[in-house]
């Protein structure tokens, strides 16, 4: 299989996202004193973010070499369940419905954040439902895989800002 290297690199930098911000937001909030519920909102998104992307990488080819004919669409069926875990970790956690038809932002994400945040999941969650019912043609099928996996890494690399940028001052209230 082609495009093994494109996949590596992105893992290596997922990896690396995930390491650099546990180990800042780690020495942050160390010399705080204090986690709130907001940072561990922050770090557990963008690690398993992150962790979703390594594994996002790797999945296609252990589906190839265990005789899998298809092996994005596969592994497409069984990473449809990254982004709608994200998703619906973000509604319960980064949205409140203060009262019946109003939303609020709650975990420290701008409201903009988290709207960007809900569509790259919401992005990722369609190309790997398009390839996982196969609806793609099957030239097209990597591109928009990798096209899924980007935006989850976009996802974590956002979440990885945010949480760098409030773990070394005060946690300011999103505006």
């Amino acid at each position: 299989m082609e495009s093994a290297s494109i996949l590596q690199a992105i893992a290596e930098v997922a990896i690396g996202l995930a390491g650099f911000g546990g180990i800042a937001a780690g020495l942050g909030y160390r010399a705080r004193g204090a986690w709130s519920g907001q940072d561990r909102t922050r770090l557990i998104q963008m690690v398993v973010c992150s962790l979703a992307v390594v594994f996002a990488c790797f999945l296609p080819y252990a589906v190839h070499h265990l005789g899998g004919q298809q092996p994005w669409s596969l592994s497409s069926a069984v990473l449809v369940l990254a982004p709608a875990w994200f998703l619906s970790f973000q509604w319960r956690r980064v949205f409140a419905q203060t009262r019946p038809g109003s939303v609020t932002v709650q975990s420290g994400f701008s409201r903009p954040l988290a709207i960007f945040l809900f569509l790259v999941n919401l992005g990722a969650l369609l190309l790997f439902l398009t390839l996982a019912f196969r609806f793609a043609r099957p030239s097209l099928s990597f591109g928009l895989y990798l096209a899924a996996v980007l935006l989850l890494l976009v996802a974590s690399a956002a979440v990885f800002v945010r949480l760098l940028s409030t773990s070394f001052g005060p946690d300011e209230p999103a505006a």
